[in-house]
């Protein structure tokens, strides 16, 4: 697996986010979203991101961006979105092909290990599928929504699971300057 390396200065307009699952009406509820209606998700979702992330900034989309027997299809949500996205393939992004560009995506990739001034985090969708031996440096990842903590010390995982961030992306400076790096 290759490693991305990226100055602390850089760091300012990268962000990371997950688990949008946009069109998923039943998120809401077992999820407890704050939302009435899957439209009013949907709609601040878009909002937040846009609002959040410039044309110019990198996204990290560690995965699930929609769901649901009617959902549109994931790629047409990408095109609604700002910035440079690199997708991080979740376990709901049936559509989503492992390549190197798709409609504005910089590319798909299953997982990716960034270097910050020699600290290593590793971006996953599941936190439960990073399979490196010795592995000793903190996990971002998505997946387990509201269902575990934002910052897990004890095991070095981020959650930036939309639920857990205030649906809307999440800075990766300021996730360095919570963990301590």
């Amino acid at each position: 697996m290759k490693t991305v390396s990226y100055t602390l200065q850089e760091t300012e307009r990268i962000w990371v986010i997950s688990d949008t699952h946009f069109d998923h009406t039943n998120i809401i509820k077992y999820c407890n979203r704050p939302f009435s209606s899957v439209e009013a998700m949907n709609q601040t979702l878009i909002h937040n991101w846009i609002e959040t992330i410039k044309p110019h900034d990198t996204v990290y989309f560690l995965g699930d961006m929609a769901s649901g027997k009617d959902s549109k299809n994931p790629r047409w949500w990408a095109s609604q979105l700002s910035g440079k996205i690199i997708w991080i393939k979740g376990n709901h992004d049936h559509d989503i092909h492992i390549t190197s560009v798709i409609d504005g995506v910089e590319k798909v990739i299953l997982s990716e290990i960034i270097n910050i001034h020699g600290f290593e985090i590793m971006l996953i969708h599941n936190p439960f599928d990073a399979r490196l031996d010795n592995w000793n440096s903190w996990i971002i990842h998505g997946h387990l929504h509201n269902k575990q903590p934002h910052i897990n010390y004890a095991e070095r995982r981020v959650n930036v699971s939309v639920e857990m961030i205030n649906y809307k992306p999440i800075n990766l400076a300021s996730l360095i300057s919570k963990i301590q790096i």
